[in-house]
């Protein structure tokens, strides 16, 4: 048992003798009430006060208190319901699954954290947010009849593991602060042919359901598509129609690349090097070893792959040349007349990559910067000499 030195008041200058508390504190707590008394800057303390201190610290809370605070976690308490929002939220914003709430891992995360709290099954968490879609599409469709003018996006894209295809539809406005909102308003499962007239009743529908008068539509950004162009005709007229820039902009890349001898051989070469590396698991063991980076593979229907995929195999050179050397099975690198010829593609391709990054934006209007940019980056490509 600790003992306590006699403290002097500023009255007297006797020592007065604390009487020993009904709980024994250790060592530390004894020490962690003694400097909090210290910091309080009083010269003088009583009996009383310490006595008090001591037994709240050690003082056990009350039924009713504990009652309280796990009624707060409960389906209808304030921390349950802002613990099962907050999971949605990670859900939609990380495109989870709703199992990973059964996961173990999961799971034990939540207990430790959290150890009154209840996870929700994923049955009830889908239930929750098609209600909470409810609500939320409800509030945006007022949003809408408040808007004077917006403009419409929409795109087809596949899913090749699937093969089916589904067209996006997004709404841009200005809301009351004069900031630009972009709202998904759905993605629709494609169940008959591409035909111009089916993808206007889709689009017209769209509308309908959410409550968009056409009189308020000034514009609809698409790709060059001969079907959904004659789809926005239908539906809104052609005058309303605008082509999307960086659509555009990514088919100038590949149709030059297309005309140019011999560079769709050596982008060819080059994507059946990234390919092998891809299918050898030896050979990306050893790049592994050598780099943090990975191979980037040529995708056509994304933007600017081509030039990701050789700035990429230009960095990781080296290594990738050492490691062909070593491979009887792997296919021939490129000579160094080759690797020239694709370092001076790659510096071509860069002015137009930074343009695409450019325009796609969400926060902010870019067609005033179509323009402009179509100057700088002119005078950025004649710029290099053949």
């Amino acid at each position: 048992m600790p003992k306590y030195e006699p403290m002097r008041t500023t009255s007297s200058s006797t020592p007065t003798t604390f009487k020993e508390p009904s709980v024994v504190p250790s060592t530390s707590t004894a020490t962690n009430v003694t400097m909090e008394m210290s910091e309080s800057g009083s010269d003088c303390y009583s009996e009383k006060s310490y006595t008090d201190s001591v037994k709240k610290l050690f003082s056990q809370p009350t039924l009713s208190s504990s009652f309280s605070k796990i009624s707060q976690y409960g389906d209808m308490g304030s921390k349950g319901i802002q613990l099962t929002n907050s999971i949605l939220y990670m859900i939609c914003k990380d495109s989870q699954p709703f199992q990973i709430v059964e996961n173990e891992g999961f799971l034990t995360l939540m207990k430790t954290a959290c150890p009154l709290y209840k996870v929700p099954s994923r049955f009830t968490l889908k239930r929750m947010l098609d209600t909470k879609y409810d609500i939320i599409r409800e509030h945006f469709k007022g949003k809408l009849q408040n808007v004077s003018s917006l403009t419409l996006t929409t795109d087809i894209w596949t899913d090749t593991m699937q093969t089916r295809s589904f067209l996006g539809v997004t709404v841009l406005f200005c809301n009351e602060e004069d900031k630009l909102e972009s709202v998904s308003l759905g993605v629709y499962d494609l169940t008959q042919s591409h035909t111009a007239e089916y993808i206007a009743n889709i689009l017209l529908k769209t509308c309908i359901e959410w409550n968009i008068e056409k009189n308020k539509i000034v514009a609809v950004v698409t790709d060059a598509g001969a079907n959904i162009v004659k789809a926005i005709e239908i539906s809104f007229g052609r005058s309303r129609h605008i082509h999307c820039y960086a659509h555009m902009l990514n088919l100038v890349a590949q149709k030059s690349i297309d005309k140019t001898p011999n560079l769709p051989d050596l982008i060819a070469a080059v994507k059946r090097i990234v390919t092998w590396f891809k299918q050898c698991i030896a050979a990306s063991d050893e790049l592994r070893r050598e780099s943090d980076l990975k191979l980037i593979q040529d995708v056509t229907t994304r933007w600017n792959s081509t030039f990701y995929m050789i700035e990429r195999f230009l960095k990781l050179r080296p290594a990738i040349n050492n490691i062909i050397n070593c491979h009887t099975s792997a296919p021939e690198m490129l000579n160094a007349k080759q690797i020239i010829d694709l370092t001076e593609v790659c510096e071509i391709l860069r002015p137009i990559e930074i343009t695409t990054r450019e325009v796609c934006a969400e926060k902010y209007v870019t067609c005033s910067k179509v323009i402009p940019l179509i100057r700088l980056l002119t005078i950025k490509v004649t710029g290099f000499e053949p």
